[in-house]
């Protein structure tokens, strides 16, 4: 039977991420850093926590600045072939991006598509049209091919896996 389980989903991709962050900070390209939720702790045994929950919804996954420009994003991995589930950006993360942009930042998801081992960097006006888009049609997912057409392919660049605040900086322009 196959797992259900959460737990290491998106790993990878976060991975690659935090080590691209680490490269830029070192340089002095950006500073940005992953929120992560708070968690009250509920149970110990041998001095290992055992048991707990989230205080709180979680904020979007990374917030920083790159060159005095704020930054917000969310990262997401998906195994579907043919769309990304909009269910996968919860609301209070849609509203925290959206909150984000009407301050003068810019907030977008990173999209990891698994089998086809591609990642998309998708402006949060992008994806807010997405969504738009997906209710008049009754759709719970935004196609692959729309997001290859309005994000913009990560690649890698000098001794970085996922570059991307190279393709955050050609979507901002």
């Amino acid at each position: 039977m196959k797992s259900r389980s959460h737990a290491n989903r998106g790993k990878t991709l976060e991975i690659y991420i935090d080590q691209a962050n680490a490269t830029y900070q070192q340089r002095g390209q950006a500073v940005v850093v992953r929120q992560h939720p708070e968690v009250k702790v509920t149970g110990f045994k041998d001095k290992k926590v055992t048991d707990g929950f989230y205080k709180s919804k979680g904020a979007p996954d990374y917030i920083g600045l790159a060159s005095n420009l704020p930054v917000c994003f969310d990262a997401k991995e998906t195994k579907s072939e043919t769309s990304f589930p909009i269910d996968n950006v919860h609301q209070h993360q849609i509203k925290d991006l959206k909150h984000w942009e009407d301050q003068g930042g810019f907030s977008f998801l990173i999209i990891r598509f698994v089998t086809h081992k591609k990642t998309y960097l998708l402006p949060f006006k992008a994806f807010n049209q997405c969504l738009k888009e997906c209710r008049v049609r009754d759709v719970k997912s935004i196609p692959y091919q729309v997001i290859q057409q309005r994000g913009k392919l990560i690649t890698a660049g000098s001794n970085i896996t996922l570059d991307w605040l190279t393709a955050a900086w050609e979507v901002r322009e």
